[in-house]
């Protein structure tokens, strides 16, 4: 067993002394008559950045500014339109100037880097973020910074309007220290690799509220930098992260030294804080290896102390079927070196020629699975020569391809140095290592792992919400018999199942990091790509109550007859029944601030999907799908 040390130091950034001298330019909207008239005295901007932010002359830098009128919102009418400055030897500097409005008034300026050309939407105070998967090229790991700024009641003159900007992201610095026997220099030809995990690189920032929303499409990330040794350690790589929890007991980050790769795991949930530089210590021992894990976070801030024994991962260039425990999730991702080359499902395939259970295997590159070119391993139950055939997904209509094999069923594959999936030995195959792909879902002390399902063209949750916590870190109320106000938001509990009320569900802080709430398009998506067949959905046990209308499971989604909250008959409470009979789901509408006007309710007595009447005494269970 492979140990080490991790030391994990939060330090706030605070803004440098750096000042760029800007001029703008205006946008004038093509109905003049609604904006105020321009004036004669130019806008004038003085912008300090932060001293971690590197800009180069002639790249592609450029910062967006908007200017109201005070005291306009910035989902209304705007008197400067996403105005481009672009880096130049002077800093950074638009085609033209701009003007004050004629008028005598004040104006509130917000800015923002990256530049981008959509911006903020009309009526709108949020924008889309995107952090690079790989940072290892300087041009990256800048562009995958995020800063605004803002300054509020600016009259016109002739003084610069001063920015300045804040970090809104998390920074990331790793480095490692060598055992006092170990050679440094050795230790740095090696060029030590590292991957983090499932790294959320999608977001929502609002100017209003100055928070980041909606994290999602997670990915792999490479960190920007070159090795150097300082102060007897290798330091010099860095990445930008969304703010976000590391959940405990996964595999937040790989590192790769001399071809063996060492997977990296928190006892406790560890929190990037936005506008925040963490630093990441790793002590190596060129004998041992890596020693143990202990994060801890700077004495600013209350932090947890822990320790974890990390294992060195099993590599081998053949993955056999038998290696996959599907019982942990429906499916596993293969890695070479830390990166992502294929994705094994146990899934359900449903297709003019087959109605089966069948274990696929899907060619991974850049982080994105090929859906088009799946390698059919085994279809399970079948002892005829039909395994080895081919699926292929049409993405806009979820529709499913199938080519039947002709082959016995297959134990194992490989997958050569150009990242083909092979059946036989390659030449040159790759060292491969798997992990069960489950959804880690960490809430202040709170971590829960979900198993993960695919259904057709749909990452589902294959358990149900079981979230004591908001995404925010603050606690959902517990309804109880002295507790069970309908007004308040909340959640009820029947033994290790959570029913959450409609104050709860509308809160819009329930659902995972990339995950959100299943709406009515996802429920009638699933449902007619099971061409009706919901007993495919239920669990197989004694749970369900006994009908003709059997449960197959057959999609592995798992459902069970958990029950559900409604009004008492004879009380204005909430209580409990339909235990073994059925389970309801709160579907969303077309956004994620609405709910559909009805929830979805399995029955023990129906293959159907049935609808359920929403009201303030309701307590429903969630699901809910990969964004």
């Amino acid at each position: 067993m492979k140990t080490f040390i991790i030391k994990i130091l939060y330090n706030c950034f605070m803004i440098g002394s750096c000042l760029i001298i800007l001029s703008c330019v205006n946008s004038i909207n093509d109905d003049e008559k609604t904006l105020p008239i321009i004036g004669d005295i130019p806008i004038k901007i003085s912008a300090k950045k932060l001293h971690t932010q590197i800009y180069k002359e002639g790249s592609d830098d450029a910062i967006g500014i908007y200017i109201l009128v005070s005291p306009t919102p910035l989902d209304k009418e705007r008197y400067i339109e996403n105005i481009r400055f672009d880096c130049t030897s002077s800093g950074f500097t638009p085609k033209e100037e701009i003007y004050y409005p004629a008028a005598k008034g004040k104006c509130d300026f917000i800015s923002y880097y990256p530049y981008q050309e959509s911006g903020i939407m009309t009526g709108a105070t949020n924008m889309p973020i995107t952090i690079q998967t790989d940072q290892r090229s300087l041009h990256d790991y800048n562009s995958s910074d995020f800063m605004t700024a803002e300054i509020n009641n600016i009259t016109s003159g002739k003084a610069n309007v001063d920015l300045s900007y804040i970090h809104r992201l998390s920074q990331l610095s790793i480095s490692i220290t060598p055992s006092s026997d170990s050679d440094i220099k050795s230790l740095k030809t090696s060029n030590p690799r590292i991957t983090l995990n499932n790294v959320p690189t999608q977001a929502i920032y609002d100017f209003d509220s100055q928070e980041i929303t909606s994290l999602s499409n997670q990915q792999s990330l490479f960190p920007y930098g070159e090795w150097s040794i300082l102060n007897g350690k290798l330091t010099g790589k860095n990445c930008m992260l969304m703010p976000h929890t590391i959940a405990a007991n996964t595999e937040f980050m790989t590192l790769q030294i001399n071809d063996k790769n060492y997977i990296c795991q928190l006892a406790k949930n560890y929190q990037l804080e936005s506008g925040t530089a963490c630093e990441i210590e790793l002590f190596y021992d060129a004998e041992k290896g890596i020693n143990g894990i202990i994060p801890e976070i700077s004495d600013w801030k209350q932090g947890n102390k822990s320790e974890v024994t990390p294992e060195e991962k099993e590599e081998k260039t053949f993955i056999e079927i038998n290696d996959f425990n599907f019982e942990k999730s429906n499916i596993y991702t293969i890695t070479s070196k830390g990166k992502i080359v294929a994705e094994v499902c146990k899934e359900y395939l449903s297709a003019k020629d087959i109605h089966a259970q069948a274990i696929v295997i899907y060619p991974v590159k850049n982080g994105i699975c090929n859906w088009s070119n799946g390698t059919i391993l085994q279809i399970i139950g079948a002892e005829s020569p039909i395994h080895g055939g081919n699926v292929s997904w049409n993405i806009k209509t979820h529709q499913l391809t199938y080519i039947a094999g002709s082959q016995p069923p297959i134990s194992g594959f490989y997958i050569s140095d150009n990242y083909s999936i092979s059946l036989t030995a390659p030449t040159t195959p790759l060292l491969l290592s798997i992990r069960e792909k489950k959804l880690a879902d960490g809430r202040g002390n709170e971590t829960i792992l979900y198993p993960i399902v695919k259904i057709g063209t749909q990452y589902w949750m294959r358990d149900d919400l079981k979230a004591t916590i908001y995404t925010d870190g603050k606690k959902i109320t517990l309804k109880t018999l002295s507790n069970s106000s309908k007004t308040t938001a909340g959640y009820f509990k029947k033994e290790n199942n959570v029913f959450y009320n409609k104050k709860a569900v509308m809160t819009g802080k329930l659902a995972p990091v990339g995950w959100k709430i299943a709406d009515e398009s996802s429920w009638q998506q699933l449902n007619t790509y099971l061409e009706g067949d919901i007993s495919s959905l239920k669990a197989i046990n004694k749970l369900w109550e006994a009908s003709e209308c059997t449960a197959t499971n057959l999609t592995g989604f798992n459902a069970l007859p958990v029950g559900l909250y409604s009004k008492g008959a004879d009380s204005d409470m909430s209580i409990y029944g339909f235990e073994k009979k059925y389970v309801a789901y709160w579907s969303m509408g077309n956004s994620s601030d609405t709910l559909f006007e009805n929830g979805i309710l399995l029955r023990f007595d129906s293959n159907e999907i049935k609808r359920a009447a929403y009201s303030d005494y309701c307590g429903y269970s969630i699901r809910c799908i990969q964004q």
